[in-house]
């Protein structure tokens, strides 16, 4: 077979397309991505409830028993968007799964004189800001959470936390703090609407997307979701654009789930949510690196969280289930 030879104009056109191409990436990010990386990380670290004030008081640790009914919930069709992608389209009928799931579920009831109680356990990053790098992931700690549901204004108590071998502090309110059973009643199950929410609620400050995308994940995290803003919660996060399948990853309890992920590509950052195979319930979250740089290597974990338990009690120190 005869070798074709190119033409003058082919060769020009070869020419003017290797211009225009940028040129290979090198594995170094530039200093304002790296800039946007970490104030990513601290943004994640402060949104983390933390101790606070002084130590809560001695108190009895008594056990208290679930005070839950089921209710009749039906889950409604959910409408398969045109994403701009295969990845979108995918990612949306998983979701809408997970959504039908989270509906079917039975309904807690709360009495504002009680607390939602959440146990965990997790591990964060911390990174040399003299050396820029690279990440190193903590410990894996257990943290136990208690919510106090009645309404309290900024800067008292709302609750206590323990966190690895500290001991159990004060929760005191602020912004961000997780919403009580009665304020979550109040959000809109829509899926559009809850969407509008979440990006106004979203805070400052990077990729808003992906704001929006934590703000949704917040709600899934440390508290206990009536079925129907659950099911929301699922179908909105299925309209961000972005929002992709991630195949599966493990949790910080080292459980196997299915992965759905936000790529962040202006902090470098993929955040996923991880679901029981079976059950479709939410196991947990991580957010790992999208690409080689000098904070570590493709895949290597920022952050990493795992839900244990949830349930509803009448103290501080009281946990459920009868243990």
């Amino acid at each position: 077979m005869k070798a074709m030879r190119r033409g003058p104009r082919e060769e020009g056109d070869r020419a003017e397309l290797a211009h225009l191409l940028p040129s290979p990436a090198e594995p170094e990010l530039p200093g304002e991505r790296l800039t946007v990386l970490r104030e990513n990380l601290m943004q994640e670290i402060h949104q983390q409830p933390r101790t606070h004030a002084r130590p809560a008081r001695s108190r009895r640790w008594a056990l208290a028993a679930v005070p839950l009914t089921i209710a009749a919930i039906t889950a409604g069709v959910f409408v398969l968007q045109s994403g701009p992608n295969a990845g979108q389209a995918a990612a949306a009928e998983q979701l809408g799964r997970i959504s039908a799931a989270a509906a079917a579920k039975p309904a807690p009831q709360v009495r504002p004189d009680q607390y939602v109680y959440v146990r965990s356990v997790g591990a964060d990053s911390t990174v040399d800001g003299d050396t820029g790098g690279p990440f190193v992931l903590g410990p894996v700690q257990e943290r136990e959470i208690w919510f106090a549901q009645r309404q309290a204004a900024p800067g008292t108590p709302v609750g206590a936390i323990r966190e690895g071998s500290e001991p159990v502090f004060e929760l005191i309110k602020h912004a961000d703090q997780t919403p009580t059973h009665e304020e979550l009643e109040k959000l809109p199950t829509d899926p559009d609407a809850l969407l509008t929410w979440a990006r106004d609620n979203s805070g400052s400050g990077g990729n808003k997307d992906r704001r929006t995308f934590d703000k949704l994940g917040d709600l899934i995290q440390e508290a206990l979701l009536p079925p129907d803003l659950a099911a929301a919660v699922y179908q909105a996060a299925a309209k961000i654009p972005g929002v992709e399948l991630g195949g599966e990853a493990q949790d910080a309890e080292g459980r196997t789930g299915l992965v759905v992920s936000f790529l962040d590509s202006d902090a470098g950052m993929r955040k996923q949510w991880i679901f029981d195979p079976q059950t479709l319930d939410y196991l947990g979250k991580r957010t790992v690196l999208a690409e080689d740089s000098s904070l570590g290597a493709t895949g290597a974990l920022v952050e990493t969280k795992a839900v244990l338990e949830r349930g509803v009690v009448d103290g501080i120190g009281q946990v459920p289930g009868g243990r």
